[in-house]
């Protein structure tokens, strides 16, 4: 249980990301429900965590959990990165893609994608996150 030492429970980040620069497909589609990946802030540097990534209509999406917009003890959660700089970096399988990240703010949208990866019901406090491509840059 995480009571004791909640720090060693917590999501870990790690720096810049390192695996090789791709173009987004024009359709995400992964054979896992729910592919490992990591997503990059790059506000104020470079910051990347692991996260599970999914299609929904061929569209990629990630999404926080239930506290990301709560304190922290250390910094900020990437979601809150990634609403003040939304171009970030998502490695998949070894692979690195300059994508933009838009925030899933219609309630009814973000209900489906939720309910989409088996939530029900929906609880309040996940946000989600839909991604779309972007010139590459380092």
């Amino acid at each position: 249980m995480c009571v004791a030492v909640a720090v060693s429970c917590a999501a870990v980040p790690r720096g810049e990301l390192d695996g090789t620069p791709a173009s987004a497909p024009q359709r995400w589609e992964f054979s896992d429900p729910e592919q490992p990946c990591w997503i990059e802030t790059r506000a104020p540097e470079p910051s990347s965590i692991r996260v599970g990534c999914y299609a929904i209509d061929g569209v990629l999406h990630i999404h926080s959990t239930r506290f990301a917009d709560g304190w922290r003890l250390f910094g900020e959660s990437w979601v809150q990165k990634a609403r003040r700089a939304p171009s970030v970096r998502v490695e998949v399988e070894g692979q690195v893609f300059s994508l933009r990240a838009l925030e899933v703010t219609d309630p009814e949208r973000r209900e489906e994608i939720l309910a989409g990866r088996g939530f029900d019901p929906v609880p309040g406090g996940i946000r989600v996150f839909s991604f779309e491509e972007r010139p590459h840059e380092r």
